[in-house]
């Protein structure tokens, strides 16, 4: 394997990380840490989108696909062709916070903006969602 980087591997036991490669550089084990998140994001992600999605689905929207990617000022995102994109650093977050981030998207089916409407809207489909928002403003602060 010339010229590809050295592997390695992140394990999460009793609250720590162990973080097992050959090269020590701090790019490469951010690089591995990075593909750590990723990957349990991408695996609880999904499992919390397939719960907000039983519970919203009822207003016959087409459901979306979820996308991973990082981005600088938001936490998630819906566009026009139905692609829900969620941040990595949110697996960092509380599970009810996700919930809340996605549930907010999914309002995004019906509606394009951030109006009267769009928050009645997640009224009904999460009525403690200011909560859930204060709790993801405050986890990372």
């Amino acid at each position: 394997m010339s010229g590809s980087a050295p592997a390695g591997r992140v394990l999460l036991k009793n609250g720590y990380f162990y973080v097992n490669t050959t090269d020590f550089a701090s790019g490469h084990i951010a690089k591995l840490m990075d593909e750590w998140y990723r990957e349990r994001a991408a695996h609880y992600f999904a499992k919390v989108f397939a719960e907000c999605w039983e519970k919203f689905k009822k207003n016959g929207f087409s459901k979306p696909v979820i996308k991973i990617m990082t981005m600088k000022k938001r936490w998630g995102s819906l566009s026009p062709n139905g692609t829900l994109t969620l941040n990595p650093a949110l697996i960092k977050t509380p599970k009810a916070c996700i919930e809340y981030v996605v549930m907010h998207e999914l309002c995004h089916l019906q509606h394009h903006h951030h109006g009267p409407e769009f928050y009645q809207l997640l009224d009904r489909s999460l009525p403690d969602w200011m909560k859930r928002k204060h709790k993801l403003e405050m986890a990372l602060a």
